[in-house]
């Protein structure tokens, strides 16, 4: 089904719906030591309201789970168990950051509702982690197809995962 904008056709098809089992082979593949997170677009999370200009490991494992744990319970009919929340959340605590190169990237969009400039900056780069990776993998691997933290929908929180 074509999707039009402006008069001309802009997608042609729509992307294929990716599903779990999919993206195991995926992350059973990546038996890494060291993962590089290259945040691609920023990262917007705020944490006690405030946006956080990084964040360890841990952090980032509570906002992929705040992100994809929903979206498991409204596509999948399943119900994340909070114990295994917290038990991705006590391994990452493991992990360690080897390497931080990221730097605050200023963005903006217009709101016609609002008229105004709305904020969309955040933190891009590259950050290393070492440690127990592989139970978190399937996480970091559902995040780099649908983004993470604040702004997602407007192209925020895009990353990709590269062997350290």
């Amino acid at each position: 089904m074509p999707i039009y904008g402006d008069g001309q056709c802009v997608i042609e098809s729509a992307p294929p719906i990716l599903t779990g089992e999919e993206m195991a082979p995926e992350a059973a593949g990546m038996q890494w030591e060291a993962v590089r997170v290259r945040f691609t677009s920023p990262m917007r999370v705020k944490l006690g309201g405030r946006l956080a200009p990084a964040l360890e490991f841990h952090g980032l494992v509570a906002v992929f789970i705040h992100r994809l744990f929903p979206m498991v319970l409204c596509h999948c009919g399943a119900s994340p168990d909070p114990a295994s929340c917290q038990r991705l959340i006590d391994a990452a605590r493991g992990v360690q950051q080897e390497e931080c190169n990221i730097w605050w990237e200023q963005r903006s969009r217009r709101s016609a509702r609002q008229g105004r400039e709305i904020p969309m900056d955040g933190f891009v780069g590259e950050v290393t982690y070492q440690g127990n990776l592989a139970p978190l993998m399937p996480l970091l691997v559902a995040g780099t197809y649908v983004g993470v933290g604040k702004g997602t929908v407007f192209g925020n929180g895009e990353y990709q995962l590269v062997s350290a």
